[in-house]
Protein backbone atom coordinates (compact mmCIF):
# COMPACT_ATOMS: atom_id res chain seq x y z
CA UNK A 1 0.00 0.00 0.00
CA UNK A 2 1.28 3.48 -1.17
CA UNK A 3 0.80 6.51 1.49
CA UNK A 4 1.30 9.76 0.42
CA UNK A 5 4.30 11.63 1.09
CA UNK A 6 2.63 14.83 2.35
CA UNK A 7 -0.42 14.79 4.61
CA UNK A 8 -3.62 15.87 3.36
CA UNK A 9 -5.91 17.55 5.68
CA UNK A 10 -9.70 18.19 5.30
CA UNK A 11 -10.99 21.06 3.29
CA UNK A 12 -12.03 24.02 5.71
CA UNK A 13 -15.47 25.80 5.29
CA UNK A 14 -13.54 28.81 3.73
CA UNK A 15 -11.66 26.52 1.35
CA UNK A 16 -15.21 25.09 0.19
CA UNK A 17 -16.75 28.43 -0.12
CA UNK A 18 -14.02 30.20 -2.31
CA UNK A 19 -11.86 27.18 -4.01
CA UNK A 20 -8.31 27.45 -4.84
CA UNK A 21 -6.62 29.20 -7.66
CA UNK A 22 -5.11 25.35 -8.43
CA UNK A 23 -8.44 24.21 -8.46
CA UNK A 24 -9.59 26.41 -10.70
CA UNK A 25 -6.93 25.41 -12.85
CA UNK A 26 -6.92 22.53 -12.53
CA UNK A 27 -10.35 22.24 -13.70
CA UNK A 28 -9.77 24.41 -16.99
CA UNK A 29 -11.14 27.69 -15.62
CA UNK A 30 -9.73 31.06 -17.72
CA UNK A 31 -9.58 33.12 -14.90
CA UNK A 32 -6.20 31.83 -13.99
CA UNK A 33 -4.17 35.78 -14.14
CA UNK A 34 -7.28 37.29 -12.48
CA UNK A 35 -6.63 38.48 -9.01
CA UNK A 36 -8.79 36.96 -5.79
CA UNK A 37 -11.64 39.39 -4.96
CA UNK A 38 -11.47 40.35 -1.73
CA UNK A 39 -13.74 38.81 1.07
CA UNK A 40 -17.45 40.39 1.71
CA UNK A 41 -19.05 40.73 5.03
CA UNK A 42 -21.20 37.51 4.20
CA UNK A 43 -18.13 35.58 3.68
CA UNK A 44 -16.18 35.92 7.44
CA UNK A 45 -18.76 35.40 8.69
CA UNK A 46 -19.83 32.22 7.53
CA UNK A 47 -15.91 30.97 7.16
CA UNK A 48 -16.33 31.91 11.54
CA UNK A 49 -19.46 29.34 11.82
CA UNK A 50 -17.69 27.03 10.06
CA UNK A 51 -14.45 26.88 12.31
CA UNK A 52 -16.89 26.87 15.90
CA UNK A 53 -19.01 24.18 13.82
CA UNK A 54 -15.35 22.01 13.30
CA UNK A 55 -13.91 22.98 17.04
CA UNK A 56 -17.26 21.54 18.44
CA UNK A 57 -16.63 18.14 16.06
CA UNK A 58 -13.36 17.49 17.44
CA UNK A 59 -14.53 18.18 21.04
CA UNK A 60 -17.10 15.56 21.00
CA UNK A 61 -14.73 13.28 19.24
CA UNK A 62 -12.19 13.71 22.25
CA UNK A 63 -14.02 14.57 25.37
CA UNK A 64 -14.54 11.71 27.45
CA UNK A 65 -17.51 11.87 29.91
CA UNK A 66 -16.39 11.47 33.09
CA UNK A 67 -16.74 8.12 34.99
CA UNK A 68 -19.05 8.35 38.79
CA UNK A 69 -20.44 5.27 38.66
CA UNK A 70 -18.91 2.47 41.21
CA UNK A 71 -19.43 -0.71 38.64
CA UNK A 72 -18.33 1.04 35.97
CA UNK A 73 -15.42 2.49 37.66
CA UNK A 74 -14.29 -1.59 38.41
CA UNK A 75 -14.16 -2.78 34.98
CA UNK A 76 -11.76 0.02 33.69
CA UNK A 77 -9.48 -1.39 36.87
CA UNK A 78 -10.01 -5.12 35.73
CA UNK A 79 -9.16 -3.93 31.74
CA UNK A 80 -6.04 -2.39 32.86
CA UNK A 81 -5.77 -4.97 35.85
CA UNK A 82 -3.75 -7.31 33.14
CA UNK A 83 -1.91 -4.76 31.43
CA UNK A 84 -0.14 -3.56 34.26
CA UNK A 85 0.68 -7.59 35.73
CA UNK A 86 2.47 -7.87 32.26
CA UNK A 87 4.70 -4.64 33.23
CA UNK A 88 5.37 -4.72 36.86
CA UNK A 89 6.99 -6.84 38.87
CA UNK A 90 5.32 -9.68 40.75
CA UNK A 91 5.36 -8.64 45.05
CA UNK A 92 2.76 -9.02 47.62
CA UNK A 93 2.03 -5.45 47.50
CA UNK A 94 1.05 -5.94 44.00
CA UNK A 95 -1.03 -9.34 44.25
CA UNK A 96 -2.70 -7.75 47.37
CA UNK A 97 -3.69 -4.51 46.03
CA UNK A 98 -7.09 -3.64 46.57
CA UNK A 99 -7.86 -6.00 49.39
CA UNK A 100 -9.10 -4.08 52.69
CA UNK A 101 -6.13 -3.42 55.10
CA UNK A 102 -3.36 -3.23 52.51
CA UNK A 103 -1.65 -1.04 50.06
CA UNK A 104 -2.77 2.63 49.59
CA UNK A 105 -6.24 1.84 49.91
CA UNK A 106 -6.73 1.84 53.70
CA UNK A 107 -8.84 3.52 55.76
CA UNK A 108 -12.37 3.22 53.76
CA UNK A 109 -13.19 5.15 50.87
CA UNK A 110 -13.69 5.27 47.16
CA UNK A 111 -11.24 2.60 44.87
CA UNK A 112 -8.92 4.42 43.31
CA UNK A 113 -8.97 4.35 39.21
CA UNK A 114 -6.31 2.40 37.47
CA UNK A 115 -4.23 5.22 36.33
CA UNK A 116 -4.55 6.88 40.09
CA UNK A 117 -3.56 2.96 41.41
CA UNK A 118 -0.40 3.09 38.88
CA UNK A 119 0.78 6.27 40.63
CA UNK A 120 0.42 5.69 43.95
CA UNK A 121 1.98 2.39 43.42
CA UNK A 122 5.07 3.96 41.75
CA UNK A 123 4.88 6.21 45.63
CA UNK A 124 4.20 3.33 47.60
CA UNK A 125 6.92 1.27 46.33
CA UNK A 126 9.90 2.64 47.74
CA UNK A 127 8.19 1.49 51.62
CA UNK A 128 6.11 -1.14 52.74
CA UNK A 129 2.81 0.08 54.33
CA UNK A 130 1.12 -1.06 57.54
CA UNK A 131 -2.38 -0.74 58.08
CA UNK A 132 -3.11 1.95 60.85
CA UNK A 133 -5.03 1.53 63.77
CA UNK A 134 -8.33 2.86 62.48
CA UNK A 135 -9.41 1.18 59.18
CA UNK A 136 -13.02 -0.11 58.19
CA UNK A 137 -12.83 -3.46 56.54
CA UNK A 138 -14.90 -4.25 53.93
CA UNK A 139 -15.34 -8.22 54.41
CA UNK A 140 -17.52 -7.52 57.40
CA UNK A 141 -18.90 -4.32 57.73
CA UNK A 142 -17.33 -3.98 61.23
CA UNK A 143 -15.59 -0.34 62.00
CA UNK A 144 -12.13 -1.32 63.95
CA UNK A 145 -11.92 1.34 65.94
CA UNK A 146 -9.37 1.37 69.29
CA UNK A 147 -11.02 2.38 72.36
CA UNK A 148 -9.86 5.64 74.11
CA UNK A 149 -7.21 5.10 77.03
CA UNK A 150 -9.09 6.67 80.05
CA UNK A 151 -7.02 9.91 80.84
CA UNK A 152 -6.49 10.45 84.80
CA UNK A 153 -8.53 13.08 86.58
CA UNK A 154 -7.68 16.49 85.84
CA UNK A 155 -6.32 16.33 89.89
CA UNK A 156 -5.73 13.86 92.64
CA UNK A 157 -8.45 13.95 95.46
CA UNK A 158 -7.13 15.07 98.82
CA UNK A 159 -5.88 13.21 101.42
CA UNK A 160 -8.73 12.11 104.19
CA UNK A 161 -8.06 13.99 107.24
CA UNK A 162 -5.21 11.81 110.15
CA UNK A 163 -7.32 10.89 113.14
CA UNK A 164 -6.92 12.45 116.18
CA UNK A 165 -4.88 10.43 118.88
CA UNK A 166 -5.15 11.42 122.27
CA UNK A 167 -1.64 11.67 123.33
CA UNK A 168 -0.63 9.71 126.91
CA UNK A 169 -0.24 11.60 129.76
CA UNK A 170 3.62 11.76 130.84
CA UNK A 171 4.42 9.59 133.68
CA UNK A 172 6.18 11.35 136.61
CA UNK A 173 8.01 9.50 139.00
CA UNK A 174 8.49 10.75 142.20
CA UNK A 175 11.32 10.05 144.67
CA UNK A 176 10.38 6.75 147.47
CA UNK A 177 9.10 8.29 150.06
CA UNK A 178 10.74 7.18 153.15
CA UNK A 179 7.10 5.32 154.23
CA UNK A 180 7.09 2.71 151.81
CA UNK A 181 7.28 -1.00 152.00
CA UNK A 182 11.28 -2.43 152.74
CA UNK A 183 13.37 -3.70 149.33
CA UNK A 184 12.93 -7.45 149.07
CA UNK A 185 16.31 -9.07 149.76
CA UNK A 186 19.31 -9.24 147.28
CA UNK A 187 19.65 -12.83 145.83
CA UNK A 188 22.49 -14.69 147.16
CA UNK A 189 26.13 -15.32 144.93
CA UNK A 190 26.11 -19.27 143.23
CA UNK A 191 28.90 -20.33 145.69
CA UNK A 192 27.46 -19.29 148.58
CA UNK A 193 23.78 -20.78 147.23
CA UNK A 194 26.00 -24.21 146.30
CA UNK A 195 27.29 -24.73 149.97
CA UNK A 196 24.07 -24.35 151.66
CA UNK A 197 22.55 -27.41 149.90
CA UNK A 198 22.67 -30.60 151.86
CA UNK A 199 25.01 -33.28 151.05
CA UNK A 200 22.05 -35.41 149.25
CA UNK A 201 21.44 -32.66 146.65
CA UNK A 202 24.87 -32.69 145.89
CA UNK A 203 25.38 -36.40 145.57
CA UNK A 204 22.20 -36.18 142.85
CA UNK A 205 24.24 -33.16 141.28
CA UNK A 206 27.45 -35.16 140.59
CA UNK A 207 25.43 -38.23 138.97
CA UNK A 208 23.39 -36.15 136.48
CA UNK A 209 26.13 -33.54 135.16
CA UNK A 210 28.33 -35.39 133.54
CA UNK A 211 32.29 -35.04 134.33
CA UNK A 212 34.51 -32.88 131.80
CA UNK A 213 36.90 -35.18 129.72
CA UNK A 214 40.58 -35.10 131.04
CA UNK A 215 43.27 -32.57 129.29
CA UNK A 216 45.39 -33.72 126.55
CA UNK A 217 49.00 -33.64 127.37
CA UNK A 218 51.73 -31.99 124.95
CA UNK A 219 52.72 -35.44 123.95
CA UNK A 220 49.67 -37.00 123.24
CA UNK A 221 48.82 -34.58 120.60
CA UNK A 222 48.21 -35.75 117.14
CA UNK A 223 51.27 -34.21 114.94
CA UNK A 224 51.66 -34.42 110.87
CA UNK A 225 54.91 -33.82 108.61
CA UNK A 226 54.68 -32.42 105.58
CA UNK A 227 58.13 -33.06 104.97
CA UNK A 228 59.31 -37.25 104.06
CA UNK A 229 60.91 -38.76 107.59
CA UNK A 230 64.01 -40.17 104.94
CA UNK A 231 64.54 -41.03 101.46
CA UNK A 232 65.76 -44.64 100.37
CA UNK A 233 69.24 -45.16 98.05
CA UNK A 234 66.75 -44.95 95.04
CA UNK A 235 65.44 -41.41 95.97
CA UNK A 236 62.41 -42.37 97.04
CA UNK A 237 60.58 -40.50 100.25
CA UNK A 238 59.50 -42.56 103.43
CA UNK A 239 56.85 -41.86 106.05
CA UNK A 240 57.04 -41.52 109.36
CA UNK A 241 56.92 -44.55 111.60
CA UNK A 242 56.18 -44.72 115.02
CA UNK A 243 57.39 -47.21 117.64
CA UNK A 244 56.64 -47.38 121.23
CA UNK A 245 59.56 -47.52 123.41
CA UNK A 246 58.15 -50.59 125.45
CA UNK A 247 58.28 -53.24 122.61
CA UNK A 248 61.45 -54.94 123.09
CA UNK A 249 60.85 -55.26 126.55
CA UNK A 250 57.37 -56.34 126.25
CA UNK A 251 58.21 -58.88 123.43
CA UNK A 252 61.23 -60.52 125.30
CA UNK A 253 58.94 -60.99 128.41
CA UNK A 254 56.47 -63.04 126.08
CA UNK A 255 59.23 -65.14 124.21
CA UNK A 256 61.25 -65.85 127.72
CA UNK A 257 59.93 -69.03 127.70
CA UNK A 258 61.17 -70.04 124.01
CA UNK A 259 64.10 -67.99 124.97
CA UNK A 260 64.91 -70.19 127.38
CA UNK A 261 64.50 -73.57 124.85
CA UNK A 262 66.80 -71.94 122.40
CA UNK A 263 63.59 -71.32 120.27
CA UNK A 264 62.97 -68.58 118.10
CA UNK A 265 59.82 -66.28 118.59
CA UNK A 266 57.93 -63.96 116.74
CA UNK A 267 55.50 -61.83 116.12
CA UNK A 268 53.50 -59.20 113.69
CA UNK A 269 53.58 -55.61 114.18
CA UNK A 270 50.22 -53.28 113.20
CA UNK A 271 48.75 -50.15 113.09
CA UNK A 272 47.01 -47.22 111.50
CA UNK A 273 47.87 -44.32 109.33
CA UNK A 274 46.89 -40.72 110.16
CA UNK A 275 48.32 -37.18 109.04
CA UNK A 276 50.99 -39.26 106.94
CA UNK A 277 52.12 -40.87 109.88
CA UNK A 278 52.50 -44.95 110.55
CA UNK A 279 52.05 -45.21 114.00
CA UNK A 280 52.47 -49.00 115.14
CA UNK A 281 49.16 -49.55 117.45
CA UNK A 282 48.60 -53.56 118.21
CA UNK A 283 51.42 -56.68 118.34
CA UNK A 284 49.86 -59.57 117.54
CA UNK A 285 51.50 -63.40 118.68
CA UNK A 286 50.02 -65.89 116.03
CA UNK A 287 50.01 -69.29 116.03
CA UNK A 288 53.74 -70.21 115.36
CA UNK A 289 56.41 -73.07 115.79
CA UNK A 290 60.25 -72.60 115.89
CA UNK A 291 63.71 -73.67 116.17
CA UNK A 292 66.78 -72.46 117.12
CA UNK A 293 66.83 -70.74 113.99
CA UNK A 294 64.15 -70.26 112.23
CA UNK A 295 60.09 -69.39 113.25
CA UNK A 296 57.10 -70.16 111.21
CA UNK A 297 53.58 -68.77 112.17
CA UNK A 298 50.22 -71.28 111.70
CA UNK A 299 46.60 -70.93 111.14
CA UNK A 300 46.97 -67.31 109.62
CA UNK A 301 43.40 -67.08 108.84
CA UNK A 302 42.77 -66.47 112.19
CA UNK A 303 45.60 -63.37 112.08
CA UNK A 304 44.45 -62.13 108.80
CA UNK A 305 40.44 -61.88 110.19
CA UNK A 306 41.29 -59.87 113.34
CA UNK A 307 43.31 -57.60 111.38
CA UNK A 308 40.58 -57.05 109.05
CA UNK A 309 38.32 -56.78 111.59
CA UNK A 310 40.24 -54.14 113.75
CA UNK A 311 41.09 -51.99 110.73
CA UNK A 312 45.11 -52.80 110.99
CA UNK A 313 47.58 -52.27 108.33
CA UNK A 314 50.72 -54.54 108.74
CA UNK A 315 54.14 -52.50 109.40
CA UNK A 316 56.75 -55.20 109.36
CA UNK A 317 57.23 -58.06 112.12
CA UNK A 318 59.92 -58.80 114.64
CA UNK A 319 61.49 -62.07 115.66
CA UNK A 320 64.63 -63.00 118.93
CA UNK A 321 67.85 -64.31 118.11
CA UNK A 322 68.08 -66.66 121.43
CA UNK A 323 71.56 -68.11 120.36
CA UNK A 324 73.33 -65.44 117.82
CA UNK A 325 73.72 -62.22 117.18
CA UNK A 326 71.58 -59.08 115.76
CA UNK A 327 71.39 -59.38 112.13
CA UNK A 328 69.52 -60.75 109.44
CA UNK A 329 69.91 -64.14 108.05
CA UNK A 330 69.34 -65.19 104.65
CA UNK A 331 66.44 -66.76 105.66
CA UNK A 332 65.58 -63.43 107.00
CA UNK A 333 65.70 -61.27 104.43
CA UNK A 334 63.83 -63.38 101.77
CA UNK A 335 60.50 -63.27 104.90
CA UNK A 336 61.35 -59.73 105.35
CA UNK A 337 61.51 -58.94 101.04
CA UNK A 338 57.72 -59.92 101.02
CA UNK A 339 56.53 -57.33 103.88
CA UNK A 340 58.78 -54.21 101.86
CA UNK A 341 57.53 -54.73 98.65
CA UNK A 342 54.02 -54.68 100.09
CA UNK A 343 55.09 -50.96 102.32
CA UNK A 344 58.69 -49.55 101.45
CA UNK A 345 58.26 -48.29 105.33
CA UNK A 346 57.96 -51.65 106.46
CA UNK A 347 60.88 -52.85 109.22
CA UNK A 348 62.19 -55.96 110.33
CA UNK A 349 63.00 -56.25 114.37
CA UNK A 350 65.84 -58.56 115.59
CA UNK A 351 65.84 -59.35 119.24
CA UNK A 352 68.99 -61.06 120.35
CA UNK A 353 69.20 -60.67 124.58
CA UNK A 354 72.63 -62.62 124.84
CA UNK A 355 74.65 -60.16 122.67
CA UNK A 356 75.47 -56.70 122.22
CA UNK A 357 73.59 -54.71 120.30
CA UNK A 358 70.79 -56.96 121.84
CA UNK A 359 68.24 -54.58 119.50
CA UNK A 360 68.08 -53.78 115.85
CA UNK A 361 65.71 -52.34 112.94
CA UNK A 362 65.82 -53.00 109.96
CA UNK A 363 65.11 -52.57 106.12
CA UNK A 364 66.38 -53.78 102.59
CA UNK A 365 68.60 -51.07 100.92
CA UNK A 366 66.49 -49.91 97.82
CA UNK A 367 68.66 -50.70 95.30
CA UNK A 368 70.82 -52.84 95.86
CA UNK A 369 69.52 -54.64 98.39
CA UNK A 370 65.62 -55.24 97.90
CA UNK A 371 66.01 -55.91 93.62
CA UNK A 372 68.56 -58.01 94.56
CA UNK A 373 66.53 -60.66 96.79
CA UNK A 374 63.84 -60.14 95.03
CA UNK A 375 65.53 -61.85 92.13
CA UNK A 376 67.49 -64.57 94.23
CA UNK A 377 66.23 -68.10 93.02
CA UNK A 378 68.95 -69.81 95.17
CA UNK A 379 67.60 -73.23 96.89
CA UNK A 380 68.17 -74.20 100.33
CA UNK A 381 66.95 -72.12 104.04
CA UNK A 382 70.32 -70.47 104.03
CA UNK A 383 72.69 -69.77 101.51
CA UNK A 384 75.17 -66.76 100.09
CA UNK A 385 74.29 -63.93 98.97
CA UNK A 386 76.88 -61.07 97.26
CA UNK A 387 79.16 -58.86 99.60
CA UNK A 388 77.14 -55.58 98.87
CA UNK A 389 74.92 -53.53 101.50
CA UNK A 390 71.72 -55.69 101.39
CA UNK A 391 70.20 -53.87 104.36
CA UNK A 392 70.31 -51.20 106.65
CA UNK A 393 69.93 -49.80 109.88
CA UNK A 394 66.64 -47.64 110.45
CA UNK A 395 66.24 -46.27 114.04
CA UNK A 396 69.14 -43.56 113.65
CA UNK A 397 68.48 -40.13 113.03
CA UNK A 398 68.88 -40.61 109.33
CA UNK A 399 65.80 -43.14 109.60
CA UNK A 400 62.93 -43.20 109.22
CA UNK A 401 61.49 -44.83 112.33
CA UNK A 402 60.94 -42.83 115.56
CA UNK A 403 60.28 -44.15 119.37
CA UNK A 404 57.82 -42.72 120.73
CA UNK A 405 56.42 -43.42 124.26
CA UNK A 406 52.73 -43.95 123.89
CA UNK A 407 50.56 -46.69 125.17
CA UNK A 408 49.77 -49.68 122.41
CA UNK A 409 48.02 -53.25 122.52
CA UNK A 410 49.46 -56.84 122.79
CA UNK A 411 47.34 -59.62 121.34
CA UNK A 412 48.72 -63.19 121.53
CA UNK A 413 46.35 -65.30 119.46
CA UNK A 414 48.33 -68.79 120.57
CA UNK A 415 45.90 -69.36 123.38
Amino acid sequence: MNYPSTPQSNPSPREMNNPSPRRQESSGSPSTNRKPKAPSASTSSSRKIGEKIQVEEKDKKIKIKPVNDEKAQTQVDQEEKPKRRDTEPWSMQNALRGVAGVGPNIGGGTIPSGIEQNKRHDSYSSQPQYPTTTFYNQSDSFNYIKSPVPSAPPYAPPLPPKPIVDEPEPITTSPPSSNGPPLPPKIKDEPEFENEKSPLDNHIKDQLVPKLPPKIGLDEQEESHSLPASMTEGGMPLRYLYLPDSLQQDFLRIAHVNTSKNIETCGILCGTLKNNILRVTTMIIPRQSGTPDSCTTENEEELFDYQDSHELLTFGWIHTHPSQSCFLSSLDLHTHCSYQIMLPEAVAIVCSPKHDPSYGIFRLTDPPGLPLITNCRAEGAFHPHPDEPIYTDTHNDTGHVRIKDYTYEIVDLRG
